[in-house]
Protein backbone atom coordinates (compact mmCIF):
# COMPACT_ATOMS: atom_id res chain seq x y z
CA UNK A 1 0.00 0.00 0.00
CA UNK A 2 2.78 2.33 0.10
CA UNK A 3 4.29 1.78 -2.99
CA UNK A 4 4.32 5.34 -5.02
CA UNK A 5 3.06 3.13 -8.33
CA UNK A 6 0.10 1.98 -5.97
CA UNK A 7 -1.18 5.38 -4.68
CA UNK A 8 -4.46 6.15 -5.67
CA UNK A 9 -5.64 2.29 -6.19
CA UNK A 10 -7.61 0.72 -3.23
CA UNK A 11 -6.26 -2.24 -1.45
CA UNK A 12 -7.39 -5.34 0.17
CA UNK A 13 -5.91 -7.57 2.21
CA UNK A 14 -7.81 -11.32 2.43
CA UNK A 15 -7.22 -13.87 5.25
CA UNK A 16 -8.94 -17.13 6.16
CA UNK A 17 -8.14 -17.07 9.48
CA UNK A 18 -10.02 -15.51 12.03
CA UNK A 19 -7.45 -14.81 14.70
CA UNK A 20 -5.19 -13.64 11.94
CA UNK A 21 -7.56 -11.49 9.99
CA UNK A 22 -7.94 -9.73 13.32
CA UNK A 23 -4.42 -9.33 14.18
CA UNK A 24 -4.36 -7.77 10.64
CA UNK A 25 -7.17 -5.19 10.77
CA UNK A 26 -5.27 -3.92 14.66
CA UNK A 27 -1.92 -3.56 12.77
CA UNK A 28 -2.86 -1.86 9.79
CA UNK A 29 -6.32 -0.38 11.05
CA UNK A 30 -6.03 2.27 7.45
CA UNK A 31 -6.58 -0.87 5.28
CA UNK A 32 -9.33 -3.51 4.25
CA UNK A 33 -9.32 -6.65 5.02
CA UNK A 34 -12.14 -9.37 4.72
CA UNK A 35 -12.29 -12.82 5.68
CA UNK A 36 -12.01 -15.51 2.54
CA UNK A 37 -9.87 -18.21 0.97
CA UNK A 38 -8.06 -18.65 -2.06
CA UNK A 39 -11.33 -21.20 -3.20
CA UNK A 40 -13.55 -19.24 -2.02
CA UNK A 41 -13.13 -14.88 -1.45
CA UNK A 42 -16.35 -13.67 -1.70
CA UNK A 43 -15.15 -10.99 -4.11
CA UNK A 44 -17.75 -9.81 -7.06
CA UNK A 45 -16.93 -11.04 -10.62
CA UNK A 46 -14.10 -9.02 -12.48
CA UNK A 47 -13.20 -7.14 -8.86
CA UNK A 48 -9.68 -6.37 -8.84
CA UNK A 49 -7.42 -5.05 -11.57
CA UNK A 50 -4.39 -7.33 -9.69
CA UNK A 51 -3.85 -10.21 -7.28
CA UNK A 52 -0.98 -11.27 -5.47
CA UNK A 53 -0.25 -14.88 -4.24
CA UNK A 54 2.84 -14.57 -1.89
CA UNK A 55 3.73 -18.20 -0.35
CA UNK A 56 -0.20 -19.16 -0.33
CA UNK A 57 0.03 -22.05 -3.83
CA UNK A 58 2.58 -24.30 -1.95
CA UNK A 59 -0.05 -24.68 0.85
CA UNK A 60 -3.21 -25.66 -1.45
CA UNK A 61 -4.97 -28.78 -1.24
CA UNK A 62 -6.34 -27.99 -4.99
CA UNK A 63 -4.79 -25.10 -6.72
CA UNK A 64 -6.90 -25.63 -9.69
CA UNK A 65 -10.16 -24.53 -7.91
CA UNK A 66 -7.59 -21.72 -6.83
CA UNK A 67 -6.71 -20.66 -10.49
CA UNK A 68 -10.86 -20.57 -11.18
CA UNK A 69 -11.44 -18.41 -7.91
CA UNK A 70 -8.52 -16.06 -8.80
CA UNK A 71 -9.59 -15.73 -12.70
CA UNK A 72 -13.13 -15.04 -11.65
CA UNK A 73 -12.71 -12.44 -9.60
CA UNK A 74 -9.96 -10.69 -11.94
CA UNK A 75 -10.43 -8.08 -14.56
CA UNK A 76 -10.13 -8.50 -18.49
CA UNK A 77 -6.54 -7.91 -18.45
CA UNK A 78 -5.87 -7.94 -14.98
CA UNK A 79 -2.93 -9.74 -13.31
CA UNK A 80 -2.57 -12.66 -11.14
CA UNK A 81 1.41 -12.69 -9.15
CA UNK A 82 2.32 -15.77 -7.30
CA UNK A 83 5.28 -16.22 -5.38
CA UNK A 84 6.19 -19.21 -3.89
CA UNK A 85 9.46 -21.41 -3.28
CA UNK A 86 10.14 -24.26 -5.46
CA UNK A 87 11.66 -26.99 -4.54
CA UNK A 88 11.78 -29.01 -7.75
CA UNK A 89 14.84 -25.83 -8.38
CA UNK A 90 16.66 -27.67 -5.13
CA UNK A 91 20.97 -28.11 -5.54
CA UNK A 92 23.05 -29.95 -2.60
CA UNK A 93 23.72 -33.08 -1.08
CA UNK A 94 21.87 -36.42 -2.15
CA UNK A 95 20.91 -36.42 1.87
CA UNK A 96 19.13 -33.20 2.21
CA UNK A 97 17.42 -33.62 -1.15
CA UNK A 98 15.97 -37.02 -0.04
CA UNK A 99 14.65 -35.30 3.47
CA UNK A 100 12.88 -32.49 1.16
CA UNK A 101 11.29 -35.51 -0.80
CA UNK A 102 10.04 -37.18 2.18
CA UNK A 103 8.45 -33.62 2.93
CA UNK A 104 6.89 -33.52 0.09
CA UNK A 105 5.23 -37.04 0.45
CA UNK A 106 3.42 -36.13 3.51
CA UNK A 107 3.23 -32.44 2.66
CA UNK A 108 -0.66 -31.39 2.61
CA UNK A 109 -0.01 -28.80 -0.61
CA UNK A 110 2.34 -29.10 -3.46
CA UNK A 111 6.13 -27.17 -2.60
CA UNK A 112 6.75 -28.20 -6.34
CA UNK A 113 3.32 -26.56 -7.67
CA UNK A 114 5.32 -23.68 -9.85
CA UNK A 115 6.88 -26.52 -11.84
CA UNK A 116 3.63 -27.48 -12.64
CA UNK A 117 1.57 -24.08 -12.48
CA UNK A 118 2.28 -22.64 -15.71
CA UNK A 119 0.20 -25.47 -17.83
CA UNK A 120 -2.12 -25.46 -14.93
CA UNK A 121 -2.99 -21.89 -15.17
CA UNK A 122 -3.65 -21.74 -19.37
CA UNK A 123 -5.78 -24.48 -18.82
CA UNK A 124 -7.69 -22.07 -16.65
CA UNK A 125 -8.09 -19.07 -19.13
CA UNK A 126 -4.66 -17.49 -17.82
CA UNK A 127 -1.62 -16.40 -19.88
CA UNK A 128 1.61 -16.97 -17.90
CA UNK A 129 3.17 -13.57 -18.86
CA UNK A 130 6.63 -13.28 -16.73
CA UNK A 131 8.69 -15.89 -14.79
CA UNK A 132 10.94 -14.72 -12.65
CA UNK A 133 13.84 -17.05 -10.28
CA UNK A 134 15.65 -15.66 -7.19
CA UNK A 135 18.42 -18.19 -5.95
CA UNK A 136 19.03 -18.50 -2.65
CA UNK A 137 22.26 -19.70 -1.55
CA UNK A 138 24.09 -20.53 1.74
CA UNK A 139 26.93 -19.08 0.83
CA UNK A 140 26.47 -15.84 2.42
CA UNK A 141 27.90 -14.60 5.92
CA UNK A 142 25.96 -13.74 9.41
CA UNK A 143 23.78 -10.26 7.18
CA UNK A 144 21.94 -11.67 3.82
CA UNK A 145 23.53 -10.51 0.85
CA UNK A 146 22.22 -9.90 -2.20
CA UNK A 147 23.15 -10.09 -6.29
CA UNK A 148 21.16 -9.93 -9.52
CA UNK A 149 18.55 -12.53 -8.92
CA UNK A 150 20.34 -14.20 -5.84
CA UNK A 151 19.93 -13.84 -2.49
CA UNK A 152 22.89 -15.02 -0.14
CA UNK A 153 22.18 -16.53 3.58
CA UNK A 154 24.77 -17.63 6.42
CA UNK A 155 24.33 -20.79 6.48
CA UNK A 156 22.27 -21.55 9.97
CA UNK A 157 20.50 -18.80 7.87
CA UNK A 158 19.73 -21.29 5.37
CA UNK A 159 18.99 -24.38 7.37
CA UNK A 160 16.62 -22.23 8.57
CA UNK A 161 14.48 -22.33 5.65
CA UNK A 162 14.54 -26.26 6.10
CA UNK A 163 14.04 -26.99 9.32
CA UNK A 164 10.94 -26.48 10.07
CA UNK A 165 10.54 -30.28 7.92
CA UNK A 166 11.84 -31.56 11.16
CA UNK A 167 8.42 -31.20 13.07
CA UNK A 168 7.05 -33.90 11.15
CA UNK A 169 7.58 -37.28 12.85
CA UNK A 170 6.84 -39.18 9.43
CA UNK A 171 10.31 -37.96 8.09
CA UNK A 172 12.15 -38.01 11.26
CA UNK A 173 15.10 -40.49 10.46
CA UNK A 174 15.51 -38.35 6.90
CA UNK A 175 15.29 -34.62 8.66
CA UNK A 176 17.59 -36.10 11.23
CA UNK A 177 20.80 -37.32 8.62
CA UNK A 178 20.20 -34.63 6.31
CA UNK A 179 20.66 -32.33 9.52
CA UNK A 180 23.68 -34.40 10.70
CA UNK A 181 25.39 -33.83 7.06
CA UNK A 182 24.78 -30.50 6.70
CA UNK A 183 25.95 -29.07 10.20
CA UNK A 184 29.05 -31.34 9.54
CA UNK A 185 29.84 -30.29 6.78
CA UNK A 186 30.57 -27.37 4.44
CA UNK A 187 28.21 -28.42 1.94
CA UNK A 188 26.84 -25.85 -0.81
CA UNK A 189 22.61 -25.96 -0.97
CA UNK A 190 20.36 -23.41 -3.04
CA UNK A 191 16.78 -23.33 -3.74
CA UNK A 192 14.63 -20.98 -6.16
CA UNK A 193 12.19 -18.58 -5.10
CA UNK A 194 9.81 -18.32 -8.01
CA UNK A 195 7.63 -14.98 -9.20
CA UNK A 196 5.10 -16.09 -11.68
CA UNK A 197 2.67 -13.39 -13.58
CA UNK A 198 -0.23 -14.28 -15.48
CA UNK A 199 -3.04 -12.37 -17.25
CA UNK A 200 -7.08 -12.47 -17.32
CA UNK A 201 -7.31 -12.00 -21.12
CA UNK A 202 -8.76 -8.83 -22.44
CA UNK A 203 -11.65 -10.51 -24.09
CA UNK A 204 -11.77 -12.95 -21.02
Amino acid sequence: AGEPALAGRSIKGLEPSPQLLAYARFAFPDLAFAQGSAYLTGEPDAAHDVITANFVFIHLRNPDLALLELRRVLRPGGLLYVVDVNDTTYTGPEVIGKMIAAHHRHHEGDRTILASLPRRAQEFGLEPVHRFRTTVRNTGGVEPSFGVDEVRLGRMGMWGMLSFMGQREEIEDAYQAAQEHYLSTECEISLDIETQVYRRPAAG
